[in-house]
């Protein structure tokens, strides 16, 4: 639970610091959420936003623990429903406003997945060059590592990018 709490509590800050209009929020693994008003709401018995309280806290039910992806959807979620400020009218997913503010913020969390996934190979890139600094950019690491797998068959430009992304799961080989 610590580390899918942490995890929600850096995805919080994430968009706390992109986005002004969101305050600071406090994240709560609850065993039972209070019935919402919640409406045409793909998560609305995952979760509850207590504005009430000073700093408002999201409480997400510790049933969405298990999948991280279903997790983050669940914060995502909830922190555009309090951008789109809808979560007394129903939190309704069609709401436009909400729909801007979730495909927003998931593009802010791809962004950051992206970034922090291949900062190594920043490192790993100035290695393979022989070179004292890290590229300038990452296209300068995604130029290196398309030198390094010129003559590749494409197994082994799989496992070669497997192994430099540190890829788990269905597909990767190591």
């Amino acid at each position: 639970v610590s580390t899918q709490s942490t995890w929600g509590r850096m995805l919080i800050d994430l968009a706390c610091t992109n986005e002004p209009a969101l305050p600071p929020l406090t994240l709560h693994i609850a065993k039972r959420l209070p019935k919402t008003t919640y409406q045409q709401n793909a998560f609305r018995n995952s979760w509850y936003m207590d504005t009430g309280r000073r700093p408002p806290a999201l409480y997400i039910r510790v049933e969405r623990l298990t999948s991280i992806g279903e997790f983050s959807n669940i914060v995502v979620q909830a922190l555009a429903h309090t951008l789109a400020d809808d979560l007394t009218t129903g939190a309704n997913d069609a709401n436009p406003n909400f729909m801007q503010h979730f495909y927003r913020l998931n593009t802010l969390v791809c962004q950051e997945m992206f970034s922090s996934r291949t900062a190594g190979l920043s490192a790993w890139g100035a290695a393979a060059a022989g070179a004292a600094a890290p590229p300038a950019s990452q296209q300068e690491a995604i130029d290196v590592l398309e030198e390094r797998m010129v003559g590749m068959d494409h197994a082994q430009r799989q496992a070669f990018l497997n192994e430099q992304l540190r890829i788990r799961g269905p597909g990767a080989t190591r």
